[in-house]
């Protein structure tokens, strides 16, 4: 996929694998419960992979692939 993060210049990225692009996800985190012992809890919140963004960069096996194939004109 393609983005314009400034005005007239486009980066080829890849959709995040661990939000598929929406950028956020359930995460766990810990309740501490001193009765029970605790227990984990799950909450909507920003993709820790792609930083919220829903995009990564492309790796740089990636970006060889994207290079070596031919050019649809």
């Amino acid at each position: 996929m393609k983005i314009s993060r400034e005005c007239g210049i486009w980066e080829t990225v890849a959709e995040c694998e661990g939000c598929n692009g929406s950028g956020s996800r359930d995460q766990d985190y810990h309740v501490i419960d001193h009765d029970h012992g605790g227990y984990i809890g799950t909450r909507f919140a920003d993709c820790s992979d792609c930083e919220g963004s829903g995009w990564r960069h492309l790796t740089e096996a990636e970006e060889e692939q994207l290079h070596a194939l031919p050019c649809l004109q």
